[in-house]
């Protein structure tokens, strides 16, 4: 569903489009995906707006990091850069990827925890 304005002025043109896309489509394959056993899908808009985590509670507030390369990378992915770094976010120890999601102005940022990293190597 939409919403459309228009005013003319002459030959000047004003005027505001609205629309939505329900959230359900753009999360459905974030909470589907799998990353090992404790790995998790984040989205993030360009203001650093958690929009979907597993952790429900942290959903509309603002994604937070510890650390330069936290600082960095989230800056990188606010501003729709594509990258990977190992930094804390959230409270979370990890190996974080991230990617714009092309043409939404959102960043999807994929978390694998440090310690399900280093179980094998640490085994062996």
């Amino acid at each position: 569903m939409g919403l459309q304005r228009r005013y003319y002025f002459g030959n000047e043109f004003k005027g505001i489009i609205f629309g939505y896309v329900p959230v359900e489509k753009i999360t459905r394959d974030i909470y589907g995906a799998k990353i090992g056993k404790q790995g998790f899908v984040s989205l993030i808009d360009a203001k650093g707006t958690i929009l979907a985590h597993p952790q429900k509670d942290k959903i509309f507030t603002t994604i937070t990091g510890t650390g330069k390369v936290a600082e960095r990378l989230i800056a990188d992915a606010t501003a729709m850069k594509r990258g990977f770094a190992r930094a804390t976010l959230m409270g979370v120890d990890g190996f974080v990827a991230y990617a714009p999601a092309k043409g939404l102005g959102l960043s999807v940022l994929v978390t694998l925890p440090y310690n399900e990293f280093m179980v094998e190597p640490d085994r062996l």
